[in-house]
């Protein structure tokens, strides 16, 4: 949110944190999984490795959590994923759950509907939450698992692919150094920097919707 007249993480609702650059960090070094992006996704792929016991090394350009929310509603089997992955409590607490929806025209109600719900359901068909507070949440669980790294500041600036995985040049505030990935799940948005150097395109399914 940014309010006119305060400076961009200047929320009215949310305290940003500032996370600094991994003060040592190996050059040449192999690591089985390595995320591209701190956001939703990458945390969660993060949170769902460690939970069989495989270990992560995630990068994040930014230094703090998604400024805005690009997500604000989650479906009931997000929070399957999420209780499945150990993440679950805080987000119960803070979002806001609904079964029905409406919407208004000139302060007048044009519609209404009901989410498909029954009492054999353990979560709500739809919950509200701000996207800071989804990332915050997923780090929170993610910072608490010895199997999960976090390289804030840290930008992929080069990709090539090898027969046994891959090979990455990192930069951060230190300069740009090298490791290698087995696995390099692309979780960087729809933009995706990291599909843009293999010349790949965001495959999936997209609807029409009108709000």
């Amino acid at each position: 949110m940014r309010p006119e007249g305060r400076a961009a993480l200047a929320s009215l609702y949310f305290d940003y944190p500032t996370f600094a650059a991994p003060s040592d960090r190996p050059d040449c070094e192999r690591r089985p999984i390595v995320i591209i992006g701190a956001g939703p996704v990458g945390l969660l792929a993060a949170l769902a490795l460690a939970r069989d016991g495989v270990a992560s090394l995630i990068v994040e350009r930014s230094d703090t959590f998604n400024d805005g929310s690009r997500a604000i509603c989650l479906q009931r089997q997000s929070f399957h994923i999420l209780e499945r992955v150990g993440a679950i409590a805080p987000f119960l607490e803070k979002a806001l759950g609904w079964t029905t929806g409406r919407s208004f025209y000139r302060g007048k109600p044009i519609l209404e509907f009901q989410m498909a719900h029954d009492a054999n359901q353990k979560f709500l068909p739809m919950y509200n939450l701000q996207q800071q507070y989804i990332e915050k949440f997923l780090y929170e669980a993610a910072a608490s698992s010895d199997l999960i790294e976090i390289r804030w500041q840290t930008e992929l600036t080069g990709l090539a692919t090898e027969d046994a995985g891959a090979a990455l040049t990192l930069k951060d505030p230190k300069g740009a150094y090298h490791i290698d990935g087995d696995w390099v799940p692309a979780a960087d948005g729809a933009h995706s920097a990291t599909r843009g150097m293999l010349g790949l395109r965001l495959s999936g399914e997209n609807f029409e919707g009108r709000y």
